[in-house]
C-alpha cells in the first residue's frame, strides 16, 4: 500500500515531507518563544507589585502606559497591565512570526531559488495540493509556537500572587486572537512567496510589511495623521488588553466576549491573500534561478 494518502487536495506525503524540513525551526523558535513568555509571566507582574508598593504609577509610567497599550490601559487593573505588556511585547510578537516567515517562504521562492522547484512541480501532484499541504504545515508550525507561548505563560502563573495575575479565560481570549494573527501573516507570507523567485527577497517583504504594521500602530497613538490610516495594519486587529478587560453578562456565553469582528478582519485577510498565492501559483511559470 502506497505511504501517501490524498484526502481531496491534501498531499500527506506532501505534508510530512515539509514537517519534517520546517521541524527543526520551528522547535528552536517555539522553546525560545515558550521561555520568553515564561520570563514575562515571572518578570511582568513582579514590576507592577513593585510598583503598587511604591505608591502606584508616576505621570510618565501612565503615560508610557498608554503609549504601548492604548486608551484601555487608563482603566486596567495591574494585572492586566502585566498582562497586556506581556502579549504586545514587541520581542514576543517577532519570535512568534518570525516562524512564519521562515517557513512559509519555502515554496516556491525557496525551492525556486535552491534550484528544486523543477523536482518538485515534476511530483504527481498538482500546484494546488502543493500549496495546500504547505499551507497545513505552516499552520501546524505556527500553532505550535503559539502554545508553546501559552504554555510558558500559565507555568509562570504559579510563581505569582494572585492579585497580580490576569484572569486565564481573559489570556486564552488574547492567544484566539494571536492564532488569528498568525493566520493572517501565514496568508501575507505564502501570497509574497509565490511573488519572489528569491526566498531572501521573499523574507524582507514580510519584514518589511510586519514592520510597518507595528511602526502604523505605534504612530497611531501619537500622531493622528497615522491614527487615520491605522486600520490598514493588521497589528491593530490584535488589542490584548482590550480582550482581556472585557466582560460578558453573567449568563452569556464565553463566546460573547472573544472580539469577533477583529478576529474576523484578520481571518478575512488571511483567506483574500492566501487564495491571491494560490492563483498566482497555479498560474505562474516556474523555473530554477
Amino acid at each position: 500500500m502506497s505511504s501517501v494518502l490524498k484526502l481531496g487536495m491534501i498531499n500527506t506525503g506532501l505534508v510530512r515531507r515539509a514537517l519534517a524540513e520546517i521541524l527543526p525551526s520551528t522547535l528552536l523558535l517555539a522553546g525560545l518563544a515558550g521561555g520568553l513568555s515564561y520570563l514575562f509571566g515571572y518578570v511582568f507582574p513582579r514590576i507592577q507589585e513593585r510598583i503598587m508598593n511604591r505608591g502606584g504609577p508616576t505621570a510618565a509610567m501612565l503615560r508610557f502606559r498608554q503609549q504601548f497599550l492604548g486608551d484601555d490601559a487608563a482603566m486596567a487593573v495591574p494585572a492586566q497591565i502585566a498582562a497586556g505588556i506581556h502579549w504586545s511585547h514587541p520581542v514576543l510578537l517577532a519570535l512568534v512570526l518570525a516562524q512564519i516567515i521562515v517557513v512559509c517562504t519555502r515554496v516556491p521562492a525557496g525551492e525556486t531559488e535552491r534550484g528544486t522547484i523543477d523536482l518538485l512541480m515534476g511530483l504527481p501532484v498538482t500546484r494546488w495540493q502543493i500549496y495546500i499541504s504547505e499551507t497545513i504545515a505552516c499552520t501546524l508550525g505556527a500553532l505550535l509556537v503559539l502554545l508553546a507561548a501559552g504554555a510558558g505563560a500559565y507555568l509562570a502563573r504559579s510563581t505569582v500572587k494572585p492579585e497580580f495575575l490576569a484572569a486565564w479565560p481573559g489570556v486564552l481570549r488574547v492567544l484566539l486572537n494571536l492564532a488569528c494573527l498568525q493566520m493572517a501573516v501565514i496568508g501575507v507570507v505564502m501570497l509574497l512567496s509565490t511573488l519572489c523567485e528569491r526566498r531572501g527577497r521573499a523574507v524582507l517583504a514580510g519584514v518589511a510589511i510586519i514592520l510597518a504594521w507595528i511602526v502604523l500602530e505605534f504612530l497611531g497613538g501619537l500622531w493622528d495623521p497615522a491614527k487615520k490610516i491605522e486600520w490598514l495594519s493588521a497589528i491593530h486587529y490584535y488589542k490584548p488588553l482590550s480582550v482581556m478587560q472585557t466582560k460578558a453578562a453573567p449568563d452569556a456565553m464565553w463566546l460573547t466576549t472573544l472580539p469577533l469582528t477583529h478576529m474576523a478582519i484578520l481571518l478575512g485577510i488571511a483567506l483574500v491573500a492566501w487564495i491571491g498565492g494560490g492563483l498566482i501559483l497555479a498560474r505562474r511559470p516556474l523555473t530554477s534561478v
